[in-house]
């Protein structure tokens, strides 16, 4: 199975599975695949979070029915049917503004691909909890990562 790291999301139709991350999590990914193998490869989590400042300001009004949240923050651009993410209760349009492990210790993250990098580094079966802010109430959602089913 071929996995591209850093290229974006508009290979995965052509069959490739693409992560975007910055050089600061790239070693961590390869040494995990190299320890896990496909395993790490498996984890599932259903959403895609940008930047705001990557996602056109009226192309988020008209789609997500929402006002454009304030640069910086880190938006759910959206959720695939019958994931971790959808079950979860992950919403399209939340805003994330924290997450923690299940063990309790906050991740760290400043970008969308740097919570995105820490999301695919964790194994199935892990809970993560977003604290997110959806129609400007905070919501916590407790996603447990899933595995992928081979087809």
């Amino acid at each position: 199975e071929l996995l591209v790291v850093g290229m974006n999301l508009y290979l995965s139709p052509q069959g490739f599975r693409s992560y975007s991350t910055s050089a600061r999590y790239l070693r961590r990914i390869i040494a995990r695949l190299w320890e896990k193998g496909p395993v790490a490869a498996g984890v599932t989590f259903g959403a895609l979070i940008g930047n705001t400042s990557e996602v056109n300001p009226q192309y988020y009004v008209n789609q997500m029915k929402k006002p454009y949240p304030p640069p910086g923050d880190m938006v759910v651009v959206s959720v695939q049917s019958e994931t971790p993410a959808e079950l979860a209760g992950l919403m399209k349009g939340d805003v994330v503004v924290g997450a923690r492990y299940s063990d309790g210790a906050e991740i760290s993250f400043s970008s969308a691909e740097e919570l995105l990098a820490e999301i695919f580094l964790r194994a199935a079966g892990e809970t993560i909890s977003f604290y997110v802010i959806r129609d400007g109430e905070p919501h916590t959602v407790a996603v447990t990562l899933g595995v992928e089913k081979n087809e």
